[in-house]
């Protein structure tokens, strides 16, 4: 092995002998040379359901992990173990990566143009379901521009991005869209639709393959959060809204049946104070409140919510027990975890919930409903905080990032197939000399 250097063009990377804090990364990542290996450095972190992306430190996506569909970004269907440079980077060489999301199978990535300030949308990967909204259902390996999120016919010229995320199979993007010199606010949607998914449409149809002009005066809406199969969104009234699959009270208590249009999930009654932020996980969803505290409702076969008893339920006033204050939080196929600094930098990241490949990051394999705390971390700062189907990662400071759980497709960015029940340190590598 020869020491990797920034810039470099190839060859196998190694660390060795290099002393600590080498530059290293051989030009397809930021990283910096400890122990010997070559670990990368990141600012936030997206998790898929068997893949991974992230931004390194000069604002490049990586993505590692199932490339079966070209989710990854990057030609060839096989896994990849450590991260890749999206392919082809010069398609968003000169843009400004405002927020990268995952779904099961497919990626989408938001980017402004420093010339115009536009807003564009990028997808790859699966499109059995239409989820990439090219018109039609083949499969993408690489960024391609979703062109249809206009409507041209509406006299729309630009938009400009409010928040994102994508399900199993389904896309929805909120966004601030201008037409005819005045704008407003909508919510499009595009990609499987058996359960609602795509929101407004008044009969589940199987897929819509380009974005559906749905509602607008949506200003009154917060951030969206995709599930598998249903999307929650919090008012600033500070009750949840939602509309998809309702078989796991996704939607809230009652009568379960897919819903479509939105309608109100519920309310945690000013239990967790104003409601901050939303995430959702396969089959659940979790609020954070301005009182640093999470609540959790729908499916709970895993224990995924946080409460002393299992069974599926609705938001109620009974926030997470015995955590300390939380600032971040993310969901995934049955587990949650939570970011917490209790003061005097104690700080830690609790998960809990399915645990049967270590995506818990405790150290074994054992889950359960009490939120377990994940000692490798302790003590750390996250920066970002990500759940897939059934791994985990975070990005700490200073830049540093884990992964646990899952690594059957490389998900973990190890090198290897070989899961972790501890946080594992993301490495960098040369691509091929």
């Amino acid at each position: 092995q020869r020491v990797c250097r920034m810039g470099d063009a190839g060859g196998t990377c190694g660390c060795e002998p290099a002393p600590e804090g080498t530059a290293c990364g051989c030009g397809s990542g930021v990283g910096f040379c400890r122990m010997g290996r070559c670990y990368g450095t990141f600012r936030s972190v997206e998790a898929g359901a068997r893949h991974t992306c992230a931004v390194d430190a000069s604002g490049s996506l990586q993505c590692w992990g199932d490339n079966a569909t070209g989710q990854v970004g990057v030609s060839g269907r096989v896994q990849y173990t450590l991260p890749q440079a999206v392919d082809p980077a010069p398609d968003l060489t000169g843009e400004t990566l405002l927020a990268v999301r995952l779904g099961g199978q497919h990626t989408c990535a938001v980017v402004t143009d420093p010339a115009s300030g536009n807003a564009k949308l990028y997808c790859w990967g699966d499109n059995s379901s239409g989820q990439l909204g090219q018109g039609d259902r083949t499969v993408r390996m690489e960024p391609t521009e979703v062109t249809a999120l206009l409507d041209a016919s509406r006299g729309e010229t630009s938009w400009r991005y409010l928040s994102m995320d994508l399900g199993a199979a389904t896309s929805c993007v909120a966004m601030e869209v201008t037409a005819s010199g005045s704008s407003d606010d909508r919510v499009r949607c595009w990609g499987k639709n058996d359960r609602w998914q795509v929101w407004g449409w008044t009969d589940p149809q199987p897929d819509y393959l380009q974005p559906h002009n749905s509602f607008a005066d949506t200003a009154a809406f917060g951030p969206i959060a995709m599930g598998d199969d249903f999307t929650v969104f919090v008012k600033p009234d500070g009750s949840v809204w939602g509309w998809g699959d309702d078989r796991y009270d996704q939607l809230g208590p009652g009568v379960r049946g897919d819903r479509s249009p939105p309608r109100m999930v519920g309310s945690f009654d000013g239990a967790l104070g104003a409601l901050q932020r939303v995430v959702a996980g396969g089959r659940h969803a979790c609020v954070l409140g301005s009182t640093q505290r999470v609540g959790c409702w729908g499916a709970n076969d895993s224990g995924q919510l946080g409460r002393s008893t299992m069974g599926d339920t609705g938001p109620t006033a009974q926030p997470v027990m015995d955590i300390p204050p939380v600032y971040d939080l993310a969901a995934g196929g049955r587990h949650t975890c939570v970011a917490t600094e209790a003061g005097m930098g104690r700080r830690r990241v609790h998960c809990w919930g399915a645990n049967g490949s270590g995506q818990l990051g405790t150290g074994d394999v054992v889950g359960g409903a009490m939120p377990r705390e994940v000692p490798a971390l302790d003590g750390l700062r996250v920066r970002s905080l990500s759940a897939g189907a059934e791994h985990t990662c975070a990005v700490v400071e200073p830049g540093r990032l884990y992964c646990w759980g899952a690594n059957g497709s490389g998900q973990l960015g190890q090198g290897d197939l070989t899961s972790r029940s501890e946080p594992a340190e993301v490495l960098l590598a040369c691509p091929p000399g």
